[in-house]
């Protein structure tokens, strides 16, 4: 039992060495309408993002006004898998990550709004990916 909290510990301990967390003036650096970034090992886009009040990211942009953020090339897309509304009045918007129109598993961001205000968005996206999407092999052949 004791092994296992030493473990747990210690993968807990690894995760928090490697988060970084910007605020102030760090996170405008990255863009003006930044209050928070929050990065972690998965990828070099941020994890959590939080604007300033009267930032001028509409989210009407959608995943769009993200993109230099996130550092999205050409070859990312974001489709829109659903609309969620809470007590509290947020909309959250669930998008999935595409990389040359194929699924990017647990490549997702959410977009959270309130009052047409874009708040925080938060999620995985995998950026900089420079992998073939074509097929190695064929349909008959993956099914044997």
């Amino acid at each position: 039992m004791f092994r296992f909290f030493t473990l747990l510990a210690a993968i807990l301990i690894s995760g928090q060495i490697n988060a970084q967390t910007l605020t102030g003036n760090d996170a405008k650096s990255i863009n003006k309408n930044l209050a928070e970034v929050r990065y972690d090992q998965r990828s070099s886009a941020p994890l959590y993002i939080s604007f300033i009040p009267g930032s001028s990211i509409s989210p009407s942009e959608e995943m769009n006004g993200l993109s230099a953020i996130l550092g999205m090339s050409n070859a990312d897309s974001w489709q829109l898998m659903r609309n969620d509304k809470d007590d509290l009045g947020f909309t959250h918007s669930r998008y999935q990550q595409y990389y040359q129109n194929v699924k990017v598993v647990t490549g997702e961001y959410i977009l959270h709004v309130k009052g047409n205000r874009l708040i925080s968005a938060n999620g995985v996206f995998y950026s900089q990916l420079n992998i073939s999407t074509t097929a190695s092999i064929n349909a008959k052949q993956a099914l044997d």
